[in-house]
Formats: structure tokens, C-alpha cells, sequence
């Protein structure tokens, strides 16, 4: 398993450009996760800025999935769940979907990142069927539902949760 890197301002253009490329395919597959302007680059900037914007490289230092995992709690869950990490943003490079890069980042996020036994959150959008997938193959399990402001329109939000 390879170790996830914390992403560099000079990987931002190469990590952007995956999600324009995620971005357009999950648009194909009517897969209502992101908006036109999110994520934007300055979001990712930040992310990096953080610190918590984490890649996943292959053997040729190309980057094959980035994600965040989050100090900050998601707003738009309940009570019980604030104060737990969130993965966010998770893509992978989709010329190279079904290769297992968003599954190894999963793991390599939890095993490195992650204390014995702490909680991890994700939300993903009813309509993302492959990250629901991907929760399920990597332990998750749905625990609830959410909308997020501004993307009303998408419909639920699945609330995902697994302990380390």
C-alpha cells in the first residue's frame, strides 16, 4: 500500500485537473455531487494550505486520487456527529477508475491518519452509486441523511460513518 502524501502547492494544478475531469464524467453519469464552482481551486488551495489535502501517487509519482480529511465537522450534520473528522473531496483519476486508487486511499487514510478506534464521516449524494459502493466495500456504514446548502436541488445527502 502506498502512503498518502500531503498535497503541495505545486501539485494544485494537476490535482484541479483531475476534478474538472471527475467533474465532467460524473456530469455524463448524472451523478449530482459538485457543482460548476465546487470545488474550486481556491477551495483546494486552502485544503493544501490546511494541510489536509492528501494524494495518493503511483509507481510513476503521478497523482491517482486526492481526498481531504477534515479536522472541521461537517455543518449540515447532527449534533451526535459534530466534532468527528470528515473525508471530503475524495476523486480519483478517472482514466484509471476501477483500479482500486479511491479504496487504497481509504485504507491509507485510516491506517495513517487515523487513532485506533476514532470515527470518520463522509457524505456522499444519493445519486453518487460508486462512492456509496466504495463506503460499503471499505467498511462504512449509512447512518443518516442530510441536505447541503446551496446543492438543495441534488437531493439527499447519505451520512457514511466507520470507526478505525
Amino acid at each position: 500500500m502506498n502512503e498518502l502524501q500531503r498535497a503541495s502547492r505545486q501539485e494544485l494544478a494537476e490535482i484541479f485537473q483531475i476534478f474538472i475531469e471527475a467533474k465532467q464524467q460524473m456530469d455524463r453519469r448524472k451523478i449530482y455531487q459538485w457543482t460548476d464552482t465546487y470545488p474550486s481551486l481556491e477551495i483546494l488551495a486552502k485544503d493544501i494550505e490546511k494541510k489536509e489535502l492528501l494524494v495518493l501517487k503511483d509507481n510513476t509519482e503521478k497523482i491517482v486520487s486526492a481526498g481531504v480529511l477534515s479536522n472541521e465537522s461537517q455543518s449540515n450534520v447532527s449534533k451526535e456527529y459534530q466534532g468527528i473528522r470528515t473525508i471530503q473531496r475524495l476523486v480519483a483519476r478517472p482514466s484509471q477508475a476501477g483500479q482500486g486508487f479511491g479504496r487504497q486511499w481509504i485504507n491509507s487514510c485510516l491506517e495513517q491518519q487515523c487513532d485506533e478506534g476514532e470515527t470518520v464521516l463522509s457524505i456522499t449524494n444519493h445519486t453518487n452509486l460508486p462512492m456509496q459502493r466504495l463506503f460499503a466495500k471499505t467498511g462504512f456504514l449509512k447512518v443518516g441523511e442530510t441536505t447541503i446548502e446551496g446543492r438543495e436541488a441534488f437531493g439527499p445527502f447519505y451520512i457514511f460513518k466507520r470507526n478505525r
